[in-house]
């Protein structure tokens, strides 16, 4: 098969987990005989020269946020989906690449995975901790928690926008964790979606092959 793995950030595996994920899972692809490319969205210089295992593609338009979804770009991923062959791809980013999902022009071929990497409402539990963690009197911490709470519903009408958006152009939606069930069930209807758990990649066997570090 052919692969392709869809980030905003280069796989350099020692800047985040989900690069480390994403660099074992590429490995272990290729050890079973698949192809693999990247597609990000702007080269990254302070890589340190590492020897990823993969092509790696970069979208003509290199900006950031949700500004990298220009018309230029999605002709350029219809493109590539064509050229590489692609059978598979694994968007580890759908926030961030929701347009490119719905727009795109997919070969009947080619199916589409998304991964939820970590809680879908983590912004509002760390901002939730830090509200009382800050406050030690009542009508300070009142008021903060009186908006942590509009922004976390701001949040969720945000979510479940883009969650209703992108989930009917996708093949599968996966999960890290099933812990991440019952805030997914706050930002989406989890009947809509093809739902798994992936099992962590660490514990998957590689043998090592020339382009390691």
């Amino acid at each position: 098969m052919n692969i392709l793995f869809i980030y905003s950030k280069m796989f350099n595996p020692t800047t985040g987990g989900i690069e480390r994920v994403t660099d074992l899972l590429c490995r272990e692809f290729k050890h079973h005989g698949h192809n693999v490319a990247y597609l990000n969205n702007a080269p990254d210089s302070s890589d340190g020269g590492y020897a990823y295992p993969a092509p790696i593609y970069f979208f003509p338009d290199n900006r950031t946020g949700n500004d990298a979804e220009t018309p230029k770009n999605i002709d350029f991923y219809n493109r590539l989906l064509i050229k590489c062959d692609i059978d598979i791809v694994i968007n580890q980013d759908l926030l961030f690449y929701e347009e490119i999902i719905t727009a795109a022009t997919i070969p009947a071929k080619t199916k589409v995975i998304a991964v939820l990497h970590s809680n879908p409402l983590y912004q509002f539990s760390n901002c939730l901790h830090a509200v009382i963690a800050r406050n030690v009197k009542p009508i300070p911490l009142l008021r903060d928690l009186k908006w942590t709470y509009i922004k976390r519903q701001a949040m969720l009408k945000k979510l479940r926008a883009i969650y209703s958006h992108t989930i009917p152009s996708l093949d599968a939606f996966c999960m890290l964790s099933m812990a991440y069930l019952p805030e997914l069930k706050k930002c989406t209807t989890v009947a809509q979606i093809m739902l798994s758990p992936l099992q962590i990649p660490i514990l998957l066997p590689y043998k090592k092959t020339s382009t390691s570090p």
